[in-house]
C-alpha cells in the first residue's frame, strides 16, 4: 500500500490516540494544552499531506474548555475536525520547535 512500514504507522497511530484521547482527561498546564494541540495539529497535516499512507482521518480537535459532549467509552477515531489551528500553517516546521521550547 505505502512507504511507510506497518509497525511505523501503529506507533504513530498510537501516539496521536495517547494524545488525543488519554491526555484529553488529564490535569494540563497551559503550556502542556498548548503542546497538545500543536501535536495534534500535526498529526492532522501528516494525514491530510498523506492520505495513502493514513487513509483513515486523524481524530478531533476538542473544544477549548476541554468538553467533549459525544464521549464515548471506545478508543476508536473521532471524525476529522474543520477547524484551523492558531498553532501552525500546512508544513511549517517552525512548529515542531515550538513543542520542544514548550518542554523546556
Amino acid at each position: 500500500m505505502g512507504t511507510i512500514p506497518n509497525d511505523i504507522r501503529r506507533l504513530l497511530d498510537d501516539c496521536e490516540l495517547f494524545v488525543a484521547e488519554i491526555l484529553q482527561d488529564e490535569d494540563l498546564s497551559v503550556s502542556a494544552q498548548e503542546t497538545r494541540k500543536i501535536l495534534l495539529n500535526n498529526f492532522a497535516v501528516v494525514h491530510r499531506g498523506n492520505p495513502q499512507e493514513f487513509p483513515f482521518p486523524s481524530s478531533d480537535f476538542r473544544d477549548e474548555d476541554g468538553s467533549d459532549d459525544n464521549r464515548s467509552s471506545s478508543l476508536g477515531r473521532s471524525a476529522p475536525s474543520d477547524d484551523a489551528s492558531d498553532y501552525q500553517d500546512d508544513g511549517n516546521p517552525e512548529s515542531f520547535f515550538k513543542i520542544v521550547q514548550n518542554l523546556m
